[in-house]
């Protein structure tokens, strides 16, 4: 039987090219200058675009990214969000921003607002207002909504955006964008979330994700990246910092981590805190 799936590396390199051909730093020292993607986002990025069938259909529908806190999930989802809205050639496309409330969805949606802004290309195929962002070309549109889940039905996403998945109340939200996004061909739910607390919703779409990534089952949907320090590794020792964190040494400056290492050491209420939101630990 012949393979339904195979990588195509020309469209697993388009989203590359046109995220570091387009959008650019927002925040901090290097804001203005071209968004360079460090290896491990290419990767990501690789994976999730590059593998379709013979009919250039996506492999993979939802992208399950855990990462701690500092390793940039938010700037990358926004760049991705711009990217699926701008580029697909999908008319009247709706693609939204979601989290658990409006101000964590907002992270999300005004970051894609200021890349819009900083970039004179995306500037002229937008038109921006407050809660949405516009593509002019094809009418695709950039939404930011709130957690109130019994007013989404009906819509149809062609993206989801959920960041920090770990603050949703419950899977209301998830269930009813997720459903109605099914009935578009290659339409996509990225979910960038640190780790949560146990006995959630989000540690059910955890616990799914990781029996995918140790192939106890099979949903070629399903892409799950997960970064978290090992079991029963030392949480004082730098190569456990660095298997957690794939931005260590890089936007993640070593002297910086230490701060709040030093604290874990030092107040034993702060331990708990640091290997969920620095080691990713549940």
């Amino acid at each position: 039987m012949a393979k339904r799936w195979k990588y195509d590396e020309k469209i697993a390199e388009r989203p590359i090219q046109l995220i570091e051909g387009n959008i650019k730093h927002v925040i901090g020292a290097f804001a203005g200058s071209p968004f360079l993607l460090e290896e491990w986002q290419k990767q990501i990025i690789r994976q999730a675009f590059g593998w379709v069938d013979k009919d250039g259909n996506r492999k993979h529908r939802f992208i399950y990214v855990e990462l701690p806190k500092g390793n940039g999930k938010s700037f990358l989802l926004s760049a991705i969000i711009i990217i699926l809205c701008a580029t697909e050639g999908v008319h009247r496309g709706e693609n939204y921003c979601v989290a658990g409330d409006r101000f964590q969805a907002r992270i999300i949606f005004d970051t894609c607002r200021a890349m819009v802004e900083a970039s004179p290309a995306l500037n002229r195929a937008f038109e921006l207002y407050k809660n949405s962002i516009i593509h002019k070309k094809t009418n695709s549109v950039i939404h930011v909504i709130s957690a109130e889940a019994h007013s989404k039905h009906g819509f149809r996403p062609y993206s989801i955006a959920f960041d920090e998945l770990h603050v949703q109340p419950n899977r209301e939200l998830y269930d009813t964008l997720t459903k109605g996004m099914i009935k578009l061909p290659n339409s996509m739910c990225w979910m960038i979330t640190t780790a949560g607390v146990k006995n959630t919703f989000a540690e059910t779409i955890h616990d799914y994700a990781l029996k995918i990534k140790r192939k106890v089952i099979k949903d070629d949907a399903w892409m799950p990246v997960i970064y978290a320090a090992e079991d029963g590794a030392d949480p004082f020792k730098e190569e456990t910092w660095a298997a957690a964190n794939p931005a260590y040494g890089k936007f993640i400056r070593p002297d910086d981590f230490k701060i709040v290492v030093n604290e874990a050491k030092n107040n034993p209420s702060a331990l708990n805190s640091f290997k969920r939101l620095h080691l990713n630990i549940w």
